[in-house]
């Protein structure tokens, strides 16, 4: 299974969330893996207009709207290691 998660790392609540889904995937026999995405601006403005991606995301579709949105949006960048 492979899901994305926006993480506020900086809250402990966070991390024991994440322990815990780790936890029960190992408990069956699974594997969890935390792995950082990361794009520049400009990419991600460009993804954002994708046909894939409005198609799937439906805050996307007013293109205008989310280029303004992602601009005024800080992007937090983490280069975070955590290993439940």
């Amino acid at each position: 299974m492979l899901f994305t998660y926006v993480c506020a790392f900086e809250m402990p609540e966070e991390k024991e969330y994440l322990t815990g889904l780790a936890h029960l995937f190992r408990l069956g026999g699974g594997n969890f893996y935390f792995v950082e995405l990361s794009a520049d601006l400009e990419t991600r403005l460009e993804r954002n207009a994708t046909p894939h991606r409005m198609e799937m995301k439906a805050s996307k579709k007013d293109v205008a709207w989310s280029r303004a949105k992602r601009k005024r949006i800080p992007i937090w960048r983490v280069k975070f290691v955590f290993y439940p």
